[in-house]
């Protein structure tokens, strides 16, 4: 994956290595706008091809999205499913939602 912008660059004020430990910091740079939100500002700045699922402590849900890697998604009565292919939960459930490029899912209890 390539960001928009250097990664040392970013890395050495972030002390980061790492893809996703730069994606973290830019998520956790905008939190004040809320965790969906900030995490959409992350993704608007990725290049090249993902699937990724955050989390965050204190929160009741998970957002994801794809750009040329793939992120399903498995709706059961007992919750939701967030893979990569839907085998991994076919056991579960067969409700399954394909999403396209730059889908931003949201899962979360009720």
């Amino acid at each position: 994956m390539l960001l928009c912008f250097s990664i040392n660059s970013f890395a050495q004020d972030h002390k980061s290595d790492t893809d996703s430990e730069v994606i973290a910091h830019l998520i956790e740079e905008n939190l004040e706008c809320g965790f969906k939100v900030a995490c959409v500002k992350a993704f608007s700045s990725l290049k090249g091809s993902y699937a990724i699922i955050v989390i965050k402590e204190g929160e009741e849900k998970i957002v994801g999205v794809r750009k040329d890697s793939p992120l399903v998604v498995g709706i059961a009565e007992h919750g939701t499913f967030l893979a990569s292919e839907i085998l991994s939960f076919l056991e579960w459930t067969k409700k399954v939602m394909y999403l396209h490029n730059y889908d931003v899912v949201v899962a979360g209890k009720g």
